[in-house]
């Protein structure tokens, strides 16, 4: 019996405009169907239920009308994977309304261009809790990071178990998000976000640097890569404001390992403020153990002092702290660390591995 239908249509022109498909008959007749891949064509029919479909795939600028496309969905509720690469009619995703239980999804990949139909999709699916979802989209106008998301959020997807968070700024993809369900990323992300960023007027703060739309109570570790020098190269500057780190960090109660990479001296310095004293008499991320700085340019005394603050603050000792370990790579050198701040940090039992030009040193405190 057919197990698997694959319908590409080849010879369409290069150029197709986006075509909606507004019909599509129910049709019972290949039952033990378990994989449909449609590439630039029509769905040829709704499989009726139940059926044993559990991979389906969807690319190319014709796609279903909403009711057609949560339809097929709903009527596939063993659904494991789902691909869809398409011009989704944006203007008639946003808005509608039809939930769907897909208890056996495993996968979800959605590169669409409109961060709202993505939105609208998270908006009426409810996953199990260890879905793993991939999102390619855009950010064009003053288009914003939360647009992908549900407003208000869903909630019904990623509440418990997320240890580890990485946000990621890149010339050639724009922004990243990733959110993974072990703290050392070893396993495939329970959420990846590629974000195009085609705008200076890109709003990126909701939802990529704060406020996210998921539970990060348990996130452990935060990798935070500004390519920031990188993108000002390529004329695109972005504004960070120093406050928006204080309010990051209020929502990483559980936070062990912070790794920063790729920032400039200043936007450095700012974001290891919050860290470096207390925000209204009360101490941010108290469970930090580790603090790793990669490619600080230019470095300097004051990213110097900056560090130096963080590990009086936090250190075992006298502060009573969490604080175990300080990596600096391609952030200065130890002649910026004299005056007496390794001495502070040998009493605060605190351990500095520190690159120089002449190899790695360490320093035991």
């Amino acid at each position: 019996m057919l197990e698997e239908l694959v319908v590409v249509n080849r010879r369409v022109e290069e150029h197709l405009r986006p075509f909606v498909q507004r019909r599509a008959e129910r049709f019972s007749g290949v039952p033990a169907l378990r994989t449909l891949f449609l590439t630039t064509t029509p769905l040829p029919y709704l499989p009726q239920a139940p059926n044993t479909l559990v991979n389906l795939s969807i690319t190319g600028p014709i796609f279903p009308h909403p009711f057609i496309f949560y339809e097929l969905l709903g009527s596939n509720t063993n659904l494991e994977s789902i691909y869809i690469h398409a011009d989704m009619p944006t203007q008639l995703f946003i808005g509608f309304s039809h939930p769907v239980d897909l208890p056996n999804l495993k996968s979800l990949d959605l590169n669409v261009i409109s961060p709202h139909c993505i939105a609208n999709i998270l908006l009426n699916l409810t996953m199990p809790l260890t879905v793993s979802i991939k999102i390619s989209t855009r950010l064009v106008d003053r288009g914003a990071f939360e647009d992908i998301f549900p407003s208000p959020p869903s909630g019904n997807v990623f509440s418990e178990g997320l240890r580890r968070m990485e946000l990621i700024w890149n010339g050639v993809r724009g922004v990243a998000l990733r959110v993974y369900r072990d703290p050392d990323g070893l396993c495939a992300p329970a959420l990846h976000i590629a974000a195009d960023w085609e705008s200076s007027n890109a709003l990126l703060r909701d939802c990529f640097l704060m406020n996210w739309p998921f539970n990060t109570s348990q996130i452990e570790t935060l990798v935070v890569c500004g390519n920031l020098p990188t993108l000002r190269a390529e004329g695109r500057n972005y504004r960070l404001e120093g406050r928006w780190w204080t309010e990051m960090f209020e929502d990483l109660p559980q936070l062990r390992t912070l790794r920063l990479m790729s920032f400039a001296r200043n936007e450095a310095v700012a974001f290891l403020e919050p860290l470096s004293k207390p925000i209204f008499s009360d101490l941010l991320c108290t469970k930090l153990e580790t603090l790793e700085c990669f490619d600080i340019v230019p470095a300097g005394g004051e990213f110097a002092q900056r560090v130096y603050g963080v590990t009086k603050l936090r250190g075992a000792r006298p502060a009573g702290g969490s604080l175990k370990k300080v990596e600096l790579f391609n952030a200065g050198s130890l002649g910026i660390l004299v005056g007496g701040i390794l001495d502070d940090a040998a009493e605060s039992e605190v351990q500095i591995l520190q690159e120089c030009e002449e190899g790695s040193v360490f320093v035991y405190c």
